[in-house]
């Protein structure tokens, strides 16, 4: 799994775009990120919680089983768009 998220990574950054330094790569990659934990729809996480976006995923997660977590989902979001 972590293979087919890297490749998915790979192939909407580094494999498609030249980045003139590493600085612009870094930028590229965190936003295709946030895009991918907030907003991208995940196949397989539909079929098991019914729901569309790893994000989703974690407000589920998060209403039954929050010990599970060191902070609340809206403060991971935060953090996440302010990347």
């Amino acid at each position: 799994m972590v293979e087919r998220a890297n490749g998915i990574i790979k192939k909407a950054t580094i494999l498609k775009e030249h980045y003139a330094n590493k600085k612009e790569m870094n930028y590229d990659l965190m936003a295709f990120l946030v895009y991918y934990i907030l907003y991208r729809r995940h196949g397989s996480l539909k079929n098991e919680l019914h729901v569309k976006t790893p994000f989703q995923a974690i407000e589920i997660w998060f209403s039954l089983k929050p010990d599970l977590f060191k902070q609340n989902p809206c403060a991971f979001k935060y953090k996440i768009l302010s990347l």
